[in-house]
C-alpha cells in the first residue's frame, strides 16, 4: 500500500470511528429518553417479551424455584436490550 492509499485509508477509517462514536453517543441519549416514558417501555414488554418463547420459560422456571428476582432480573435485561436497540435504530435514522 502507498502513501496516498495509507492516508485515504485512514481518513476514511477516521471518518468511521468519529461517526460510530456519534451514533453510540445518541443512542445512548435516546435510550435514557426512552426509559423515562412509560410507553417505549409497555411497548417491549408487549411486543419482545410477551411474543417470546424463551421469556414464557424463564417466567415458569422462575416461578417455580421462587426466584422473583431473578425474573426481574431477566425482565429488566431484556427491556434494556429492546430500548437499546430501538434507540441505536433512531440514533441510525437521524445520523
Amino acid at each position: 500500500m502507498d502513501k496516498i492509499e495509507y492516508n485515504h485509508f485512514h481518513s476514511y477509517q477516521d471518518r468511521k470511528d468519529a461517526l460510530e462514536e456519534k451514533l453510540k453517543a445518541r443512542a445512548s441519549e435516546i435510550s435514557e429518553q426512552l426509559w423515562t416514558e412509560t410507553g417505549p417501555v409497555l411497548e417491549a414488554i408487549k411486543e419482545d417479551l410477551v411474543e417470546s418463547e424463551d421469556y414464557a420459560t424463564m417466567v415458569m422456571y422462575c416461578k417455580r424455584n421462587d426466584s422473583h428476582s431473578l425474573l426481574g432480573i431477566i425482565t429488566l435485561e431484556l427491556i434494556e436490550r429492546y430500548l437499546s436497540d430501538n434507540a441505536f435504530i433512531q440514533a441510525e435514522d437521524e445520523l
